[in-house]
């Protein structure tokens, strides 16, 4: 008979938020990317720098394409460096982009209902 291994206690497991981030475009048309989660992940981790990205953990979520909104998850520790971050964004692909912070939540349901 085999011993269930125990999981993880809920205080040892990394805490995670969801950032739901607008993209506004200058001519406020789509995104002409073909992979726009991965070029703004990109943009972020080269900003953010090797050590500060990995501890941030940036996993892309979602995006939806005519909202212009993307959703990533990170850790709550690095949540304030990341939404620093954005600011030093300012294309994605060769569009002129603004990028803002819509909502910051612990539940992904929460930040998926945006209304914007």
């Amino acid at each position: 008979m085999q011993k269930k291994i125990k999981g993880l206690m809920p205080s040892l497991k990394e805490k995670k938020r969801y950032l739901a981030i607008k993209i506004n475009t200058f001519d406020d048309q789509k995104i002409y990317s073909t992979r726009p989660m991965n070029e703004l992940l990109e943009k972020m981790r080269s900003v953010l720098g090797v050590f500060d990205s990995a501890e941030a953990g940036l996993m892309p979520v979602n995006f939806d394409s005519t909202k212009n909104i993307a959703i990533i998850r990170s850790s709550n520790k690095m949540i304030d460096k990341v939404k620093a971050s954005l600011i030093f964004i300012n294309e994605l692909g060769t569009q002129q982009v603004i990028l803002s912070t819509i909502k910051v939540s612990g539940m992904i349901n929460k930040v998926k209902n945006v209304n914007m």
